[in-house]
């Protein structure tokens, strides 16, 4: 026990990935049956939030510029995101459910969050690839485009948010590489430096989870 406990003290991010695989295997064994699986569709405006947060407490270092360019993207990602659910010009035609938690102008206060969260996580997995900033964001943008592609049958299978038609156009994915690109340049020309062991096991994990309901129908 003293062995585990000091393990613990010195690496306690590797006890938080493990408790989230845990927390994630089991929202799947939930998912696959009737009387659990609202239980776990409730949680997930605040498994977002969870995650969001783990996420931020890992961040370092703490700066004024990153507090900003934080502020900047959750702030455009929901304008953004509302303009879109109101004109259907940026994404393609689409409504919010009810399983993203509180509203404001029919659009989750939680999506500006989850902007910031997915754009942090791509800047942290390609920052340290040689490439010059502009194609950094490319490739940030690419693989938040791949992210999407995963979440979508899972959003639209819990209500998380509705296609006009019930099929995803191709405008979303191109307005996603759009916006995750120009998200990410400016994570790149502030120059922000981000330093975080857990920001890409969360959404290795959560990719995972939702790659697992998609091959079993769920």
């Amino acid at each position: 026990m003293n062995k585990l406990l000091a393990y613990h003290r010195k690496h306690p991010e590797r006890t938080i990935i493990l408790l989230l695989i845990i927390f994630y295997l089991v929202g799947l064994a939930g998912m696959f049956y009737p009387k659990t699986k609202p239980i776990i569709i409730f949680l997930i405006p605040y498994t977002i939030l969870m995650n969001f947060v783990l996420m931020l407490f890992y961040h370092k270092p703490w700066t004024i510029k990153f507090i900003i360019i934080s502020l900047t993207i959750i702030i455009l990602g929901f304008s953004i995101e509302s303009i879109g659910v109101h004109t259907g010009i940026i994404f393609g035609g689409y409504t919010y459910g009810e399983r993203m938690g509180v509203k404001i102008f029919e659009t989750p206060l939680l999506i500006g969050i989850n902007w910031l969260f997915v754009v942090y996580s791509a800047y942290i997995l390609v920052k340290k690839i040689k490439l010059h900033f502009v194609f950094k964001a490319m490739v940030g943008g690419l693989l938040l485009v791949c992210y999407d592609i995963l979440l979508e049958p899972f959003a639209m299978s819990y209500d998380m948010w509705t296609w006009i038609g019930g099929i995803v156009p191709l405008q979303n994915y191109a307005a996603w590489f759009i916006i995750s690109f120009v998200f990410l340049c400016l994570f790149y020309a502030f120059k922000i430096k981000a330093s975080n062991k857990l920001a890409i096991p969360i959404i290795s994990i959560q990719s995972a989870f939702f790659v697992i309901l998609f091959i079993t129908g769920y």
